[in-house]
């Protein structure tokens, strides 16, 4: 249950507040919410091609032949790969395949994230292996704090 303590801050009030609508015009907050992510998830991914653009662009900073519209082109390549991925999801298979198919699913994106900045980038694979787990570390996290900030605007604006 959603409960109102009195040491609540202004945040905590609207949230519950939020919530409490939610539920009252929707029954299940967890399913809009999922719901209304689920949606959206495909425009959030594609604000997220310059971001691993931008962080590529860092990564190969001391490359002064490659520009950031090389590591946009790069970017949406992978980010078509990901979105391919997530036709699948539309395939309704029963859970113990479609938990085999996203476990392959991510590992066939680090494979081809490696290779794919080994083949790209000419860089060795163990710089290939460390730059994919530093894009997929901060990647990871510009896309958490979007997806708060997109439930933070669902929030406000319902």
């Amino acid at each position: 249950t959603i409960s109102s303590d009195v040491g609540d801050s202004e945040f905590d009030k609207f949230v519950t507040g939020k919530f409490r609508e939610i539920k009252a015009k929707h029954g299940d907050t967890n399913e809009f919410l999922n719901e209304n992510i689920g949606h959206n998830l495909p425009k959030i991914f594609f604000f997220m091609i310059p971001v691993m653009a931008l962080i590529l662009k860092i990564l190969f900073a001391r490359r002064g032949n490659v520009f950031f519209v090389d590591h946009a082109i790069f970017a949406l390549h992978y980010h078509s790969f990901w979105f391919t991925v997530f036709l699948l999801e539309n395939f309704h298979f029963p859970k113990i395949i479609e938990g085999v198919l996203y476990v392959i699913s991510f590992a066939a994106a680090g494979y081809y994230m490696i290779r794919a900045l080994h083949n790209v980038y000419k860089i060795g694979w163990g710089r290939a292996i460390f730059y994919t787990w530093i894009l997929g570390l901060f990647y990871s996290v510009v896309l958490a704090v979007m997806m708060l900030l997109y439930i933070l605007l669902v929030l406000m604006f319902f």
